[in-house]
């Protein structure tokens, strides 16, 4: 039996452990104001995170289908955390910033992890995007807690 594909499973297991546990808040005296708050789920609502740093990824795929989707009126709630590499990749790339400020005018709600920016030092790139820039952690947590429907990109 090949003994590969258990340590593959538990590499993948460790990372999304380890990427789960470091969104928590770096600094323990951010308050509950840094959270920011979501709209409850309904059936037509959708928790989206992007986390990818592939730019192809982010136009062909993040960022087209939730243009679409709100767009089309596909959905009515739709919510993007950029959370992780995508944070600097956003932060580097003028072309996915654009697309990206433009979702604002759509209503999609649009969240940066503000871990994540700090991680990679993009803190002050992010500010201007038309996007809350919060730890995302626990509104995370609170999505799965309210049987929220996410996917990851």
């Amino acid at each position: 039996m090949n003994t590969q594909i258990p340590r593959i499973h538990t590499l993948w297991v460790l990372a999304i452990c380890v990427a789960l546990f470091s969104c928590t808040p770096r600094n323990p005296k951010v308050s509950q104001y840094d959270e920011p708050t979501l709209n409850p789920g309904d059936s037509s609502s959708l928790v989206i995170i992007w986390a990818s740093s592939d730019k192809d990824v982010a136009k062909s795929v993040v960022l087209n289908f939730v243009l679409n989707a709100r767009l089309n009126g596909w959905l009515d709630n739709i919510t993007l955390m950029v959370w992780g590499p995508s944070v600097k990749l956003l932060a580097s790339d003028k072309e996915l910033q654009d697309v990206f400020k433009s979702l604002k005018h759509t209503g999609i709600n649009l969240y940066i992890d503000k871990g994540s920016a700090e991680d990679f030092g993009v803190g002050k790139a992010v500010e201007d995007m038309g996007a809350e820039v919060a730890y995302l952690g626990k509104t995370l947590s609170v999505c799965i807690k309210q049987n929220r429907k996410i996917i990851t990109f």
